[in-house]
């Protein structure tokens, strides 16, 4: 593990993906922009809902650097595009069970 604060790769993603602005990402995490700013600024680490918000709106950025640092930033789109499709195929089936669900209510 590099030791780089994960603050430096969450600033990246605010860049990249935000065009620069930590609010945009605060909003789609639904975390306060005041808080992402402080993960940002380097001063505390981010918890579990920035890092698991952040990998599953952005499902191309590798686990592996976004948390440990190791390159690549980016995943194989060929993987990205697989678990996709298993994500889609995952909220398929949690309907059908909801459906199954209600009707025996």
């Amino acid at each position: 593990m590099n030791g780089e604060h994960p603050g430096v790769r969450v600033k990246w993603i605010v860049k990249e993906y935000y065009q620069g602005r930590t609010k945009r990402l605060a909003e789609a995490l639904d975390v306060s922009a005041a808080g992402l700013g402080k993960v940002v600024n380097e001063e505390v680490y981010p918890g579990y809902k920035v890092i698991h918000g952040i990998l599953t709106l952005h499902p191309e950025i590798s686990a592996d650097w976004f948390i440990k640092g190791e390159p690549p930033a980016i995943r194989n789109m060929d993987e990205v595009h697989k678990v996709r499709r298993e994500n889609e195929e995952l909220r398929a089936v949690a309907q059908q069970l909801e459906s199954i669900i209600r009707r025996r209510r």
